[in-house]
């Protein structure tokens, strides 16, 4: 099976000297031509493996996207890499199979949301995949994360976008925001 270079290739029917063409293993299904759930529902889930470097709290409550589970393996190898075996990430529900209600979450149920135990060094992580849409966190702890970041060298501008904080927690800016609930670990949104 063969996937095109998006960045690279307009129409995957053309094939022409220069694309980039990258090989999968057979059974595998090439992004391009995953089906797309519908909203609070998860046709094709796929179940987050065990891993190396990550636990899964709950592993019958961990089936995501196709996209969303590719997106956590690579996270968790980014903050890795760059935490230089720092401990391991938790991973909390993601969605049911199927998708569906999930009480008592009032979202995880299209297997695009997962809840998290980590540290900002797994946040960049997330966030460097250009694919989250939102981070919840409490607003206390959002601001502690804030002011690490700060001090880490995050420009005043850089931190004004990522963050809600120190804006009042009703107020709907960055991509970190609050949400009740959330004390010991945060919850992240992809993108379709």
């Amino acid at each position: 099976v063969v996937e095109f270079q998006e960045d690279r290739v307009k129409d995957p029917n053309v094939v022409m000297v220069g694309h980039e063409l990258v090989m999968w293993k057979p059974g595998e299904i090439v992004a391009a031509f995953r089906p797309r759930p519908p909203s609070g529902k998860l046709p094709h889930g796929v179940q987050l493996p065990p891993g190396k470097y990550y636990s899964v709290k709950h592993p019958r409550l961990s089936y995501g996207t196709p996209k969303t589970i590719d997106l956590l393996r690579s996270v968790v190898e980014r903050y890795q890499g760059a935490s230089r075996g720092g401990p391991r990430v938790h991973f909390g529900d993601i969605s049911r199979k199927g998708g569906g209600a999930f009480p008592p979450h009032l979202s995880h149920r299209g297997g695009r949301d997962v809840d998290v135990k980590r540290s900002w060094a797994l946040i960049q992580s997330f966030l460097k995949t250009d694919q989250v849409e939102y981070i919840f966190v409490d607003w206390r702890l959002q601001k502690l994360l804030y002011e690490h970041a700060r001090s880490t060298g995050l420009s005043k501008r850089t931190l004004d976008e990522l963050f809600q904080y120190p804006r009042s927690r009703r107020r709907a800016h960055g991509i970190i925001r609050h949400w009740s609930g959330h004390v010991n670990h945060f919850h992240v949104r992809f993108k379709d």
